[in-house]
């Protein structure tokens, strides 16, 4: 009887990991991938002479957005790379742990990435489109990225 229990354990182990079934939580759900990062604040001087900033991981609200871009998807708040408001149709919400660390399921696509930082949104980097953060996710997939927040970094 124990040799029939193993058998059947094997057996149903093997039909999971074809079929796909066993997924953990991390796993993106069926028809959709995932988006994962870590968010890291860079605060002081990373001139490449004598160096003495520092770089920490953050908890943060992290919003994604249907791509935005600087022409047309902002509302821009004054300050370089602040926005007061998105004109693009927020998707998701999440926050990053005290590591830095954030996941979320998406459907494919391509997306914009802001931090809330007081009452606006944040987002330094871009693409030669002048779309603000991209990312794109894909079905079935992990889309990893580094978003840092450097308005008070120089360098």
């Amino acid at each position: 009887m124990p040799r029939i229990v193993a058998l059947l354990l094997v057996v149903v182990s093997v039909g999971t990991l074809i079929c796909g079934c066993g997924r953990g939580p991390t796993s993106p759900d069926r028809g959709k991938g995932d988006l994962r990062g870590t968010v890291l604040f860079l605060e002081g001087d990373f001139m490449p002479i004598n160096p003495a900033g520092t770089t920490t991981p953050v908890r943060r609200e992290m919003r994604i957005h249907e791509l935005a871009s600087k022409s047309s998807g902002v509302v821009p708040s004054g300050t370089p790379d602040f926005y007061k408001h998105v004109n693009t149709r927020l998707v998701a919400t999440v926050w990053s742990d005290a590591s830095g660390h954030f996941q979320v399921a998406l459907p494919s696509g391509r997306y914009s990435l802001f931090s809330v930082e007081d009452s606006l949104l944040y987002a330094s980097e871009g693409d030669l489109s002048g779309h603000i953060f991209p990312v794109e996710v894909h079905r079935g997939a992990s889309t990893s990225v580094v978003f840092s927040i450097t308005y008070r970094a120089t360098f």
